[in-house]
């Protein structure tokens, strides 16, 4: 669960075969599609051999690429004496680390969640070009929306126009997607409209929020 706007840690793992030193070439390329929902840049990328705490850092031995919501981290031959990745040894893991965050208007809030789903694609028979692609894993980012429908107690009429703002746990109140707001005077009004609803309080991570009518 992220709230919009918020960093979201992925990282990715795979093995290198354990005959990896039979081969003569060897391709590895992990491929990892985003949904609408998810924007990453290319920069924040990196690749390490082994885990990321305690790996070795190759992140400039992979082309990297993020083009129509699909990040591509890749070396066409990690045995080439120039361009290859001498770091990588029978049996290890690649480790690849991103943030992405949840941004624009495709975003799922609830439901299904906001998927990305990898794979990744390594040559499979050290005396062929073969290649084989592993099944495809995912994970899902879930974020949430608040409505609000404001009625009169005694007639059950619906009612326009009343105003909150909403408040989270840490005291800080939603203003323009983002809690930067310290009153609720500078927080963002969310107004009922003819129906007495508001639908618009969308990227709310799970917790606890106040919602304060500030204008009957």
């Amino acid at each position: 669960d992220y709230e919009i706007g918020q960093e979201i840690p992925y990282r990715i793992t795979v093995t290198i075969p354990d005959n990896y030193g039979g081969f003569t070439s060897f391709k590895a390329l992990v491929t990892d599609n985003l949904s609408a929902g998810l924007s990453v840049s290319a920069d924040d990328v990196q690749v390490f051999v082994g885990d990321a705490d305690t790996g070795t850092e190759v992140t400039d031995k992979f082309d990297i690429n993020v083009a129509d919501q699909t990040l591509t981290v890749g070396n066409a031959n990690t045995l080439d004496g120039t361009t290859g990745v001498s770091e990588i040894t029978p049996g290890c893991t690649l480790t690849i680390t991103y943030t992405a965050t949840l941004t624009g208007d495709a975003i799922i809030y609830g439901g299904k969640g906001n998927p990305n789903t990898a794979t990744f694609e390594f040559s499979n028979d050290p005396h062929a070009t073969t290649t084989g692609t592993t099944t495809e894993v995912g994970a899902k980012v879930y974020t949430y929306a608040v409505s609000v429908d404001k009625m009169d107690k005694v007639t059950n009429q619906v009612l326009s126009g009343a105003e909150f703002v909403i408040k989270n746990a840490e005291g800080k109140f939603l203003k323009d997607g983002a809690w930067t707001a310290d009153t609720q005077d500078d927080a963002q009004k969310f107004v009922t409209d003819d129906k007495g609803t508001i639908t618009g309080i969308k990227g709310l991570d799970a917790g606890t929020y106040t919602l304060i009518e500030t204008k009957a």
